[in-house]
């Protein structure tokens, strides 16, 4: 058997425009915008010619065990899709995303087999990129991977923090990691693009969540907790956290989720549009947006009534009931605004039940 597409350009030429800029700029890859589609072809075959130690930076385990396995099968691996439309992507599909981001990899629909999807990858960049495939750098990639991930667990937990606050949590976390490769990390590793932002204050470099800044100003964290600083977390509260999955007080979160589960309604509009989107999903999609505001958002309170509005309660005292119980789980856990405490760890600042502002008066504030 021998490799579908032997060159890099090949496996590019199947890629649209926008996913060619896309990589482009996940490569840091200069390029005119209304540049045409075979210029930024080569652009970008000669970045992924040149440029192969920035790439193991930016792959991850699971990205370069792929790559490792297709080089043994000729440049390609194979798997079958779900037949249910409403089960989602494969996962094997979702774990080559990086991959295709970088156009490194083509999945293809077999035309005999519909539900057999192919993955190719080029004979030229496996044999350019052959050096990063043995097994030391698939170890060195785990460890860059679980790096990335205390980052993405401390932005969890405190929203913000300086350059050298983080490193420092890094470095007692992850083995020592010295400031060189940490920087390789956070600057390269693609499992942190779009995760978060650089900004400055008073010359200080600050990491933030990318949402960050539609709650807060980086200033407002010299106010924050300044009694007791950041909460401490060891390194298995990181990992945890660093999963996109994560989920605090996971027992309490079932308990909302159960409660408001008959009582969640989508228009009918929604229903006839996206027919194909089960039910769940939007109910899923809802509570993990709740409390995921109603943990960062310093206006929590109007938060929850927001949500509340979503809902249809058979009476005064169940929607009581259910706003309760929202409000005593996102006091139990970690809040930016609080530097990783929970409010229930910081009795004075613990949210009233009362007071709630209507949807209508939220949604003004937000327009002015």
């Amino acid at each position: 058997m021998e490799y579908k597409y032997k060159t890099i350009r090949e496996i590019l030429e199947k890629y649209e425009e926008d996913q060619l800029m896309d990589a482009l700029d996940y490569m840091h890859l200069e390029f005119e915008e209304d540049a045409e589609e075979t210029e930024l072809i080569s652009i970008l075959e000669e970045g992924l010619r040149q440029y192969g130690i920035e790439l193991f930076y930016m792959l991850g385990h699971d990205d370069l065990t792929h790559l490792s396995r297709m080089k043994e099968n000729h440049g390609r691996f194979t798997f079958r899709d779900s037949e249910d439309p409403s089960a989602g992507p494969p996962e094997e599909l979702m774990e080559i995303m990086g991959l295709m981001d970088l156009c490194l990899v083509y999945p293809e629909m077999d035309e005999e087999n519909p539900e057999l999807i192919t993955v190719h990858v080029s004979k030229e960049f496996l044999d350019l990129f052959e050096s990063f495939l043995v097994p030391e750098r698939l170890s060195m990639a785990g460890y860059l991977d679980e790096a990335a991930k205390i980052i993405k667990g401390a932005l969890y937990y405190y929203g913000a923090l300086e350059l050298d606050k983080l490193h420092e949590i890094v470095m007692k976390n992850h083995g020592n990691m010295d400031r060189k490769l940490f920087n390789r990390v956070l600057s390269y590793r693609h499992s942190l693009t779009h995760e978060y932002e650089s900004v400055y204050m008073e010359d200080k470099e600050y990491i933030v969540d990318a949402d960050f800044e539609n709650f807060y100003e980086i200033e407002d964290t010299l106010s924050w907790n300044r009694g007791q600083g950041y909460k401490e977390f060891e390194r298995p509260d990181f990992l945890e956290a660093g999963d996109p999955l994560y989920v605090e007080k996971e027992e309490e979160y079932d308990e909302i989720y159960d409660y408001f589960y008959d009582k969640f309604t989508i228009s009918e509009d929604v229903k006839k549009k996206y027919s194909h989107i089960p039910d769940d999903f939007y109910y899923s999609y809802f509570i993990e947006l709740l409390l995921d505001l109603g943990r960062k958002a310093g206006e929590t309170d109007e938060v929850v009534e927001a949500f509340l509005e979503e809902m249809e309660f058979s009476s005064e005292e169940e929607k009581r009931e259910g706003r309760k119980l929202v409000m005593d789980y996102l006091n139990k856990v970690s809040r930016w605004d609080n530097l990783g405490f929970a409010n229930d760890e910081m009795p004075k600042l613990k949210l009233d039940n009362q007071n709630v502002v209507h949807m209508k008066a939220y949604l003004g504030k937000k327009k002015k």
